[in-house]
C-alpha cells in the first residue's frame, strides 16, 4: 500500500500478535464510512467476515444492508454506528474448496450486554439467517474500540 500509515500500522498490528504462522491475516476491505468511524463511536465492535462464493457480492451488499438497516431501526441507541464493504483479496476457509470472495461488516454496540440482548430478539432470529444462507463460512469477533484504535486505524 502506498499509503504512508500503512506501514506503522501493520508493524504496530505484528506487535499485537502472536507471531505464529497465520496468527495475523491482512485483507482490506472497501467500507463506507472506515472502520475507524464506528470505533471513535462505540465501546464494543462486533465484526463479521463472510465467505461467499464468487459473482454474490452484489446479493451480500444488498442482505447485509437490509440486516443492518433492520437492526439498527430495532435495536435504537444500543447500535452506535456501522460500516460494510467487500474484501478486496480473494479468500480461502479450512473445508471449503476453491478461492472465495469476503464481505466484511462492522457493528458498533453500546455494550456487549446490549448486543447479546439483541442476539435474543425476535428481529434478530428472524433476519439473521438470510445472512448465514448466503455465506459459504463465516467468521465474528468482537473487540472493544480500544484495541481497534490501538491499531492506529486509518480514515
Amino acid at each position: 500500500m502506498a499509503a504512508d500509515y500503512y506501514g506503522p500500522f501493520l508493524e504496530k498490528a505484528k506487535s499485537l500478535v502472536s507471531g505464529a504462522e497465520g496468527s495475523l491475516t491482512v485483507n482490506h476491505v472497501h467500507a463506507e464510512p472506515p472502520l475507524s468511524y464506528v470505533a471513535s463511536r462505540s465501546p464494543v465492535i462486533e465484526m463479521l467476515l463472510l465467505y461467499l462464493a464468487h459473482g454474490s457480492e452484489d446479493e451480500a451488499a444488498t442482505t447485509v444492508s437490509r440486516f443492518l438497516e433492520i437492526a439498527a431501526k430495532n435495536a435504537g441507541s444500543d447500535i452506535k454506528a456501522y460500516t460494510h464493504g467487500p474484501v478486496l483479496e480473494e479468500l480461502e476457509k479450512e473445508g471449503v474448496d476453491g478461492k472465495l470472495k469476503g464481505y466484511f461488516v462492522a457493528l458498533g454496540w453500546a455494550s456487549v450486554d446490549a448486543h447479546m440482548a439483541f442476539r435474543e430478539t425476535e428481529v434478530f432470529k428472524e433476519h439473521v439467517p438470510a445472512l448465514r444462507a448466503l455465506a459459504k463460512g463465516l467468521k465474528v469477533v468482537s473487540v472493544s474500540s480500544f484495541v481497534a484504535m490501538a491499531f492506529g486505524l486509518p480514515g
